[in-house]
């Protein structure tokens, strides 16, 4: 987080061969106050409609600490377009050239790895665990500037695994809901919620995927509340 609580992002977009088309947003500093965090969003929707190509990522992964690693198009390391973003950092980035090298071809190498049904990750424990026989299990993370945030939420299943799940909780006086990746929003302000999509709705025991929302205001204090549908024997 910089000095003056802003989100921001450092991008770099590179063919990967020429004539490909192929784009890398790589970089994307969560602490930056130089550039927008905010904007990173809408230059992987950008690049994604160039190449016709859904939003939603085909492959999540993890390459280093603090850095999530999202591909578009194909699960594998020629992906028509990728994206990194670098949570708690500023202005420069902490990447491993070998990363660039990979992308652009350069290493013979390009092993495509299997693609995962949800997306692990890592946040920030619940503010308020729910019960222990709960179906499932929800966390938030905030990402925080004067004016807005954006919160990572994840969504882990019970012992008994889920075929759809819902997770609900109160936004501060003020605040509001402006944007949704990766779960459908019921409501923008005070009590709201959000319910799985058709490819995050059903979960194994123990497992987990994640949605985010942008908002406006102060998304502190959120207490994420999970309920799940669980599939019949």
């Amino acid at each position: 987080m910089g000095a003056d609580g802003g989100a921001a992002a450092e991008v770099a977009v590179a063919p990967a061969t020429a004539g490909s088309g192929r784009a890398r947003s790589d970089g994307r500093l969560t602490a930056d106050t130089t550039l927008s965090y905010v904007n990173f969003g809408e230059q992987i929707k950008q690049w994604t409609n160039l190449h016709a190509l859904s939003q939603t990522p085909t492959y999540t992964d993890y390459p280093q600490s603090s850095a999530t690693r999202t591909r578009y198009g194909s699960a594998g390391g020629t992906a028509p377009v990728e994206a990194i973003s670098f949570q708690g950092y500023g202005h420069s980035i902490p990447f491993d050239e070998a990363q660039a090298v990979r992308f652009l071809g350069l290493d013979n190498a390009n092993p495509t790895p299997p693609v995962p049904t949800t997306t692990p990750g890592t946040t920030t424990p619940p503010t308020s665990p729910p019960p222990a026989d709960a179906g499932c299990t929800a966390s938030v993370s905030l990402n925080s500037w004067t004016g807005g945030f954006v919160a990572t939420v994840r969504v882990t299943a019970g012992s008994a695994g889920t075929s759809g799940w819902t997770v609900s909780m109160n936004l501060p006086a003020g605040s509001s809901v402006t944007n949704t990746w990766n779960a459908s929003a019921s409501g923008s302000t005070g009590a709201v919620r959000f319910t799985n999509v058709g490819f995050n709705d059903r979960l194994t025991p123990g497992q987990a995927t994640e949605f985010g929302f942008q908002g406006s205001g102060s998304g502190s204090g959120m207490s994420p509340a999970c309920t799940a549908t669980v599939p019949s024997a």
